[in-house]
């Protein structure tokens, strides 16, 4: 019942994770090296963009992290090591060090390592590449076909995007659905006013949404996802996403 306990130990485990971080850098022989927080990165090519946790630059090369804060991480399965692999592609764009290799960091402050080199990132590339080909191929053609529902949706990663999210009426969402709609006002990087578009039986009313970091403007269409909403004021929380879109679905 601690008030913001969930926000002090990931900031606990940060501060942890930097000391690791430096650590590293100097066993690593990269006594000049540094370290890049949560910055956005995007490939405006390929059309894929991602915050890498932590980068760790040194002077044979960088590492990328991830902080697993929230799940109990025994394990580099091929999921951590694919997502980590596209974050490295990404940091390649701003580098010309070449990837040294890919670590997970637990709640406790332990790092487990996985090896990659720059063939396995330009691997994973190719493969991102054709699944975004198909995807949208399948999407042309009619070939998905969405069934919202709280049990579907509950962790699917394209929710915020997807029309039949917003515009299915069932009665049993529960407040975490979100709100969809244009962005009125940005009083500061963590607070903005939507006026709601979806769900339809709110569209219209003003929504205050906070404590979610974002980068939109005023007149943006966004997306905001697994914020509590109630009433007409919508908080944010470390997993709730804001998305904006490049128009009205």
């Amino acid at each position: 019942d601690w008030p913001y306990f969930a926000l002090t130990q990931v900031r606990t485990v940060a501060r942890v994770a930097n000391e690791v971080r430096r650590r590293m850098v100097r066993g690593a022989g990269g006594s000049e090296g540094s370290v890049r927080v949560e910055q956005r990165i995007t490939d405006e090519v390929n059309r894929i963009d991602g915050i890498p946790d932590r980068v760790v630059l040194t002077e044979n090369g960088f590492y990328v992290l991830d902080l697993k804060t929230g799940h109990a991480v025994s394990v580099f399965s091929d999921s951590y090591r694919r997502q980590l692999l596209i974050y490295a592609h990404l940091v390649s764009l701003t580098t010309s060090k070449p990837l040294l290799g890919l670590g997970l960091v637990t709640a406790g402050g332990e790092t487990i390592w996985g090896n990659a080199t720059q063939q396995d990132m330009e691997q994973v590339l190719i493969e991102v590449q054709s699944d975004i080909a198909a995807f949208r191929k399948a999407t042309l053609e009619g070939e998905l076909i969405a069934i919202p529902s709280p049990q579907n949706c509950r962790f699917c990663p394209f929710k915020a995007v997807c029309p039949s999210y917003w515009k299915d009426a069932s009665p049993d969402w529960s407040d975490y659905r979100g709100v969809h709609g244009r962005v009125v006002r940005v009083i500061d990087d963590r607070t903005f006013t939507v006026e709601q578009i979806y769900p339809n039986d709110l569209a219209g009313q003003l929504i205050g949404v906070s404590n979610s970091s974002h980068e939109v403007r005023e007149s943006d269409i966004v997306s905001v996802t697994d914020g509590l909403l109630r009433g007409q004021s919508l908080r944010g929380s470390w997993y709730t996403r804001t998305v904006t879109l490049k128009e009205q679905r």
